[in-house]
């Protein structure tokens, strides 16, 4: 056997190596170990956090399922009302307890949800009445806005009890009219006593508030009439009676200007002479004399016949002379006789335009205002002047037949602004300077020009 000497420095080397592995393998060890238990401990974190979120979830499971649960028998406890049988209240407390809902809860729920249950019951009955009456289409919506919506209440909640759910009633008459539904102010008498006797709180407020507007109105419509007619009445009573006035004034006067016209009645006439020698020479009166004082004293007789009563014989005689006579020119009778038609003419156009006017404010309102004479008076503005015009143009037409214009003063000489052209001067004016030229210089010397259409209605 052969003994080996070993070296003592490699000897110390290899049991330094062997500690150093020892030691650190267990250093591994350790930090293996120190590792798992910290995966463990994580683990059971988790664990926890997720039992801790089962149990989070079936808390508020059974607090949805009990809220809901809550609401439920509250609607049911609220349909009953206030009449409700003993046995059907039990019934829904036996059955909400055992679903876990508190009984304090339960009452609670009850006072805050049965006024907007009983609320919602009054809508659907009133909009069911409603539908039978309009149709499904039409049916004007008869819910209060004032009524406040209530939201349900948690369980543990302090709730105070108030009267802000109630339906609130109209207060004022203003307000009473706005809150009603315009397809409700169009029903018949007949219709709103269908709503009247419906036993229907809403549908029978609603009825009552449009009946209340009615009688308003109606009352309101009658003070308004029986005023307006204070101050109407009598203007067209007036009116009324001008009407066979002016029939009667109209025929009188074309009598007396066909008898102008067609006799002579001038100074030198046998007419003017028969009226010198009064009832001595009433047996020279010719057929157009005679005709003349006729209608002249038919006209005078209707004329009086405004002023009421029976003037005396000196007033006679100025409203006669006024009217025209025998012995002046026949253009002078005829200015007269122009002057009366422009008269009666706007007395027609006052009766023409006051029954319009009658008849819109009937068929508007239901009776006459009491200011129609001033409204008639506006729009009888344009109407004068039209008359008005026209009788400017006959007078001028009359003069320049007695006695026409020489050509060279009509186209000279100025005359006063405003003056009508007469159609036979306008010819005259045409050939002397042609169209052109004759209109300017008819404006420029004060002329006024009617149009084509006045032309034709002035012949």
């Amino acid at each position: 056997m052969v003994n080996v000497i070993q070296d003592p420095f490699q000897t110390a080397l290899n049991q330094a190596l062997m500690s150093t592995g020892q030691a650190f393998g267990t250093g591994v060890q350790n930090a293996y170990n120190a590792q798992q238990a910290q995966q463990l401990q994580q683990m059971k974190g988790q664990q926890a956090q997720q039992l801790e979120q089962q149990k989070q979830s079936k808390l508020d499971a059974d607090k949805q399922k009990k809220q809901q649960a809550l609401q439920r028998f509250g609607i049911e406890l609220s349909k009953l009302g206030d009449a409700a049988n003993p046995i059907s209240i039990a019934s829904i407390y036996n059955r909400a307890i055992a679903a876990g809902v508190d009984a304090s809860d339960l009452q609670l729920q009850q006072k805050i949800m049965q006024p907007q249950i009983k609320a919602n019951l009054d809508n659907q009955a009133a909009e069911n009445f409603m539908t039978n009456i309009f149709g499904p289409q039409g049916t004007p919506s008869t819910q209060n806005n004032n009524i406040p919506h209530t939201q349900p209440q948690q369980p543990g909640d302090t709730v105070k009890p108030t009267n802000e759910v109630q339906p609130q009633s109209f207060n004022t008459p203003q307000q009473q009219q706005n809150d009603i539904p315009e397809p409700i102010k169009q029903l018949s008498d007949s219709q709103l006593a269908k709503m009247s006797a419906s036993g229907i709180p809403r549908v029978e407020k609603l009825a009552d508030s449009e009946n209340n507007r009615r009688v308003e109105e109606r009352k309101e419509f009658r003070d308004n009439r029986n005023f307006a007619y204070k101050r109407a009445g009598k203007y067209l009573e007036e009116i009324d009676s001008s009407r066979k006035t002016v029939a009667d004034q109209t025929e009188s006067l074309l009598g007396m200007e066909n008898a102008i016209k067609e006799g002579d009645l001038t100074f030198f006439s046998q007419d003017n002479l028969a009226s010198m020698l009064g009832k001595y020479g009433e047996g020279l009166r010719t057929t157009e004399g005679a005709a003349f004082l006729t209608y002249l004293k038919e006209f005078l007789v209707s004329d009086l016949g405004r002023i009421g009563g029976r003037p005396n014989q000196w007033i006679e005689q100025q409203i006669k002379s006024a009217l025209g006579n025998i012995g002046r020119s026949k253009a002078a009778n005829l200015v007269v006789v122009e002057a009366l038609r422009s008269r009666i003419e706007l007395d027609k156009s006052r009766i023409r335009l006051t029954d319009e006017e009658e008849s819109r404010q009937i068929k508007d309102q239901g009776f006459v205002s009491g200011n129609i004479a001033a409204v008639v008076d506006t729009q009888l503005k344009s109407a004068q002047e039209a008359i008005s015009n026209r009788l400017a143009y006959k007078l001028r037409e009359i003069k320049e037949q007695e006695k026409p214009t020489p050509t060279r003063a009509l186209l000279t000489k100025r005359v006063v602004r405003g003056t009508p052209l007469t159609l036979n001067d306008a010819v005259r004016m045409d050939k002397a300077l042609g169209e052109g030229k004759a209109r300017e210089r008819a404006q420029s010397l004060g002329y006024r020009i009617p149009d084509p259409e006045e032309y034709r209605m002035y012949r």
